[in-house]
């Protein structure tokens, strides 16, 4: 059984920079967010944690490649103003979303745009 709370995978290279130096913000390149739905809420924690706080500051720019969900959650990571807020912000908007139950395409343009509406309004940086 493994206890560690991260399970990083990375291959020979990395791994051995890894090993001598340490994982750091600046070692950071690029950031994948997958497609997944709801299965992105698992990973709400560890957002907040590395876009409001571990990969805030000085240092080299890093690369955000996401498709679906995975955009949402770069697009509120990439807030210049508390990006943890607005990543709360986002699950709290993606969890109460409702839709009748044949949505058109205008209703769900609509529930969209009020996502986005609701993750972008500087009221949810508290």
């Amino acid at each position: 059984m493994n206890d560690a709370l991260l399970d990083i995978r990375a291959g020979p290279v990395a791994r051995q920079y890894i090993e001598r130096h340490g994982l750091t913000p600046a070692a950071v390149r690029a950031v994948a967010g997958a497609a997944g739905g709801p299965k992105w809420l698992i990973l709400g924690g560890l957002d907040r944690w590395l876009f409001g706080d571990w990969l805030q500051g000085p240092g080299p720019a890093v690369e955000l490649v996401g498709s679906s969900i995975g955009a949402w959650r770069f697009a509120m990571a990439c807030s210049p103003l508390k990006a943890a807020a607005r990543i709360t912000a986002l699950e709290s908007a993606y969890i109460e979303q409702c839709y009748s139950s044949a949505p058109t395409r205008d209703e769900i343009t609509r529930t969209t745009h009020g996502i986005l509406d609701h993750c972008m309004d500087e009221s949810v940086l508290g």
